[in-house]
C-alpha cells in the first residue's frame, strides 16, 4: 500500500489522556484525496478521541500519550511540532458549533480569522469570499452566531473552516440539533464539499441519512476500529420487525386521569405571536411527542407547562408537579457530585430517605459514579441519567423534555423511550426529528407549525429498525 495515496494515514495508533486507560487501542485507518468516510459507535467508544488525534489537540491539548503514526496531507503528527501547519490541513467541526467563534457578529468572526491567517489583507478578503460563497453563508454574515439555527451554525463553522481551504474536514455529530429540514441542507452541503474534492470524515451517531453522503463505513468499539461498509450496505436492505422490547403506550383507558391541561395558551415574543391559542390535554401515563421545526416553539411551550414562563393569554393547569429537562442538558446540573444532585432534587419529597436510594440505584443501573460531577460524563450519559432523575419524586406527574435524543444512538433512544414508559409518568417530548414518532404503538403525536398545536397521526416509526441496524453492527442488544 503507497502511504501517498492516502491523505489520512493511522497506522497501529494507541491514545490514552493522562491518567486513564487506553482509548484508541491499535488503530488502523487509510482514506484517499476526495474519499469520505463514516464513524459510528456507541457513546465512550473512541469516536471524539481519533477526532482529537487526527488534529492534534489530543497531544498538545490534552497531553496525552500517543503511539503509532498519524500522518494528515503528509504531516506526522508526533514528529512535527507546529499545530498551525496542522490546522491549515485538517478542520474538526465540533458537536456544538456554537463554541467556536470569538466575536458575536459572524462578519467579524470571519474576518479575523482569516486575517490571522494570513496577514495580508487582500488575500484574506479573497479567501474569506471564497469560503462563504462555497457553502452559501453570505446570508449569514450579518447575524450573531447566538441567533443561528443548529443547521446555520455548522453552514457559518463550515465557511470558517474553509477560509483555510483544508485538504481534510472532520465533522464530530453533525446532524445533533438539526431538524428533519436541517439534515437535508446539511446533506446537501456535504455533497457541494464532496465536489469540491474535500476528504470528509464523519462521526455520527443518527447515522442512516449519512450513507447516501459517504464511501466507506466503519465501526469503532472500545478503542477498536473495523471497516464495515458491506455489513451495513445489506443491514440496510434486510427487512427489520419493530425492535425486540417494546410497549404499547394504552390511550383507551375507560377514565383516564388528566394531569395537565392547557387552554387557549398564547405567547408573543418581539411583537409576533408565538404560541396560538394552544389547547393540550394531557392524561396519566401518556407518551405524547410534540413535533416541529427548530424555532418553531416548542421549547417555549414545554417552559409554559413547566411554569417557567407565563402565557400572554390562557392558563395551563396540573394535577401535581412538572420537572422540564433542557435541550441543552449542562443546564439540568446546578451541584459538585451526583449524590449531592440526588439530594437536592429529593430535598423536597416526602419521602425524602427512599428518594435518595432510589436515586443512587439508577446510577448503579447506569454504571455511574455518583461521586463524580455530572459534567464528566458524556453527553449520552448525562441524558439518560437526566431522564432518569427527573421523574424520582413521586410527587412528579408530568416530565418534559426537550429534543432529549440529541447526541443518543439509535439504540440507546429505544432504550430511552422504553425507560420512560416504566416510570409511571405522563411524558412530554419536543422533538424535530420525525424518526421517532410513533413509537411505541399507542403514544401520541402533535405537531406545533405556524403557533398552532394539532393532533397529528404518526406514518409509523423508523427508529425501531435504525436500532436493529445500529445493534447489529455495535454488538448492542434493543
Amino acid at each position: 500500500m503507497s502511504d501517498n495515496k492516502h491523505v489520512i494515514i493511522l497506522r497501529d495508533v494507541w491514545f490514552r489522556y493522562p491518567r486513564s486507560g487506553w482509548v484508541l487501542k491499535g488503530v488502523n485507518l487509510y482514506v484517499r484525496k476526495g474519499e469520505s468516510i463514516l464513524v459510528i459507535g456507541g457513546t465512550g467508544s473512541g469516536k471524539s478521541t481519533m477526532a482529537r488525534v487526527l488534529n492534534g489537540s489530543a497531544l498538545w491539548i490534552y497531553n496525552g500519550e500517543l503511539k503509532g503514526d498519524v500522518i494528515v496531507d503528509g504531516f506526522k503528527v508526533r514528529e512535527d511540532s507546529n499545530p498551525w501547519v496542522l490546522a491549515r490541513k485538517i478542520h474538526v467541526v465540533g458537536q456544538n458549533p456554537y463554541m467556536y467563534f470569538i466575536n458575536p457578529l459572524l462578519r467579524e468572526d470571519l474576518e479575523f480569522y482569516a486575517y490571522s491567517l494570513y496577514e495580508d489583507d487582500e488575500i484574506a478578503e479573497r479567501a474569506l469570499w471564497k469560503a462563504v460563497e462555497s457553502v452559501s453563508a453570505r446570508e449569514l454574515l450579518d447575524k450573531y452566531f447566538f441567533e443561528l439555527s443548529g443547521g446555520q451554525a455548522r453552514r457559518a463553522l463550515v465557511a470558517k473552516s474553509m477560509i483555510a481551504d483544508p485538504e481534510v474536514i472532520v465533522f464530530d455529530e453533525p446532524l445533533m440539533w438539526l431538524d428533519d429540514k436541517g439534515v437535508n441542507e446539511f446533506l446537501k452541503l456535504a455533497e457541494a464539499l464532496r465536489f469540491m474534492g474535500k476528504t470528509l470524515v464523519f462521526m455520527e451517531h443518527r447515522f442512516m441519512p449519512l450513507l447516501s453522503v459517504v464511501d466507506k463505513v466503519y465501526v469503532m468499539r472500545n478503542g477498536v476500529l473495523e471497516d464495515r461498509t458491506i455489513d451495513v450496505y445489506r443491514l440496510k436492505h434486510e427487512t427489520y420487525p419493530e425492535a425486540a422490547t417494546t410497549y404499547n403506550v394504552s390511550m383507551n383507558k375507560e377514565d383516564p386521569v388528566t394531569v395537565l391541561k392547557a387552554e387557549n395558551v398564547w405567547y408573543r415574543v418581539n411583537g409576533l405571536n408565538l404560541l396560538k391559542g394552544v389547547d393540550l390535554t394531557v392524561s396519566k401515563g401518556d407518551l405524547l411527542y410534540i413535533y416541529g421545526e427548530n424555532g418553531s416553539g416548542k421549547t417555549t411551550l414545554l417552559r409554559i407547562l413547566a411554569g417557567y414562563l407565563k402565557p400572554v393569554k390562557g392558563r395551563v393547569w396540573k394535577s401535581g408537579e412538572a420537572v422540564y429537562v433542557p435541550q441543552n442538558i449542562h443546564m439540568f446540573y446546578t451541584e459538585e457530585s451526583i449524590t449531592r444532585e440526588i439530594e437536592g432534587i429529593c430535598r423536597s419529597s416526602r419521602s425524602k430517605r427512599e428518594c435518595i436510594e432510589k436515586g443512587l440505584r439508577i446510577t448503579a443501573g447506569l454504571n455511574v459514579d455518583p461521586s463524580q460531577p455530572a459534567f464528566n460524563l458524556s453527553h449520552g450519559q448525562m441524558v439518560k441519567l437526566a431522564v432518569s432523575l427527573a421523574g424520582l419524586r413521586e410527587e412528579v406527574d408530568i416530565v418534559l423534555l426537550d429534543e432529549p435524543f440529541s447526541g443518543l444512538t439509535y439504540v440507546d433512544r429505544v432504550k430511552l423511550v422504553n425507560s420512560l414508559i416504566g416510570l409511571g409518568k405522563a411524558v412530554v417530548i419536543a422533538v424535530s426529528s420525525s424518526d421517532i414518532l410513533g413509537y411505541p404503538p399507542g403514544s401520541k403525536t402533535y405537531r406545533l407549525e405556524n403557533g398552532v398545536l394539532q393532533r397529528s397521526e404518526a406514518k409509523g416509526s423508523t427508529v425501531a429498525s435504525y436500532a436493529s441496524i445500529a445493534a447489529g453492527l455495535l454488538g448492542d442488544a434493543v
